[in-house]
C-alpha cells in the first residue's frame, strides 16, 4: 500500500502510515474494516480513539506502543498513561481521515 503524506515529519508521518496500515487491516477486507470503524466512530463519537484502541483492534500493549514510537527521543521518558493518550489521539485522528476519505471516495 502506498505510504500517505500525513505530516511534514518523517517520524510522525511513519507512526500515522502504521496506524493507518493497522485501521484498515482490522478485517479481512478494506471495505469491511472502513465499515467496523465508521461504527465505532458513530457509536463511540465521544471518545478520543472511538474505543477502537480500548475494544483491542490495535496495539494494546505498552511495549508495542512504545515500539511504535521508538524513533522519539521525548516517547522514552513517557509514561504509560502519557503514551497511551497520545496513541489514542492519533488512532483517532487517523480512524477520522479514513472515513472522511472513503466518504469522498464515493
Amino acid at each position: 500500500m502506498k505510504a500517505i503524506n500525513f505530516s511534514r515529519s518523517k517520524k510522525l508521518n511513519n507512526v500515522l502510515n502504521e496506524i493507518h496500515l493497522s485501521l484498515l487491516n482490522i478485517h479481512d477486507t478494506k471495505e469491511e474494516s472502513v465499515s467496523e470503524i465508521k461504527h465505532y466512530q458513530e457509536n463511540f463519537s465521544k471518545e478520543t480513539d472511538y474505543n477502537l484502541y480500548q475494544h483491542g483492534n490495535l496495539l494494546i500493549y505498552d511495549e508495542d506502543i512504545r515500539d511504535l514510537y521508538k524513533e522519539y527521543k521525548t516517547v522514552k521518558r513517557a509514561n504509560s498513561e502519557q503514551l497511551r493518550a497520545c496513541y489514542m489521539r492519533q488512532v483517532g485522528w487517523v480512524a477520522r481521515y479514513i472515513v472522511d476519505n472513503e466518504n469522498n471516495a464515493k
